[in-house]
């Protein structure tokens, strides 16, 4: 990470003295994700430092703040994001399936909860600091996303970028004043290259390390210490959404927590 960050989400990583509390899709084991009930709750109830949210392009090529390319898992239509207009999109229930007692129950249905769009978003909270996937590799995404961010002069409370290599890439000159994650690609080959004591300049230009808590199995976090010790790069971690995993990953010193359970992440951080 660059010693004297310009861009305030980094600025307030490098600054905190305990892991940011980050939302991840606004807390979706708590609320129906990527809504704006859910970032609002997440905001007022829990305080959380940040929000994660994902973004896909509409047919209308409206940027949306959705995770999946479809909308069949948490709303009560079908299809593909990219066949429906934003208008479209709207007359679908995005509070439909959620559930935290396996379908007994479903306590956000017909309560107006739909698919926001990131100009809604970042119109609601225009100086929250988020972290930004995008999801689809279309050059209109990219170029949506970075007007609208310069509309409501959000760039420097930005962290973004994608688990896809080429859209990595694609996407990286549009967003140079933000700060800027690892692929998923990277991540492994950067790891190696660390490890082997190659230096590669290629690295210098992202600002964070986001790793899964687990993947097959493989602690990550004890997996990448090697690597982590190297270099001063802030670790987000994600899959932590228990008091165990939650505690384990403060144990390892991560910078940021991307939690479904922004609620049990104050509850650890309180005692710890």
């Amino acid at each position: 990470m660059k010693s004297t960050p310009k861009n305030n989400f980094l600025a307030a990583i490098k600054n905190s003295s305990k892991p940011l509390n980050i939302a991840h899709r606004g807390g979706m084991g708590l609320f129906p994700e990527n809504t704006l009930f859910a970032f609002e709750s997440a905001l007022q109830e829990f305080g959380v430092d940040a929000l994660e949210i994902d973004l896909q392009l509409t047919k209308d090529n409206i940027p949306v703040v959705i995770h999946d390319s479809t909308i069949d898992r948490t709303t009560n239509g079908y299809g593909k994001v990219s066949n429906f207009t934003f208008n479209e999109l709207q007359s679908f229930d995005a509070g439909y399936r959620f559930t935290k007692d396996n379908g007994k129950s479903y306590p956000f249905r017909d309560k107006n909860i739909t698919i926001p769009s990131l100009d809604e978003f970042l119109n609601a909270f225009p100086n929250v600091f988020v972290n930004i996937e995008l999801k689809t590799n279309i050059i209109a995404l990219i170029s949506q996303t970075r007007k609208l961010l310069d509309k409501y002069n959000a760039i420097s409370n930005v962290i973004i970028g994608s688990q896809f290599w080429n859209l990595s890439r694609k996407m990286r000159p549009f967003f140079e004043e933000c700060g800027s994650f690892f692929s998923r690609y990277d991540i492994y080959l950067f790891a190696l290259r660390a490890i082997m004591g190659i230096p590669n300049k290629y690295f210098e230009k992202f600002d964070v390390l986001e790793i899964p808590m687990f993947t097959n199995k493989i602690h990550v976090p004890k997996y990448f210490a090697q690597v982590l010790h190297k270099t001063n790069l802030p670790v987000f971690v994600w899959d932590v959404d228990t008091i165990t995993t939650i505690q384990d990953a403060i144990n390892h010193n991560v910078n940021g927590l991307i939690t479904d359970r922004p609620d049990l992440v104050n509850k650890a951080l309180s005692i710890s």
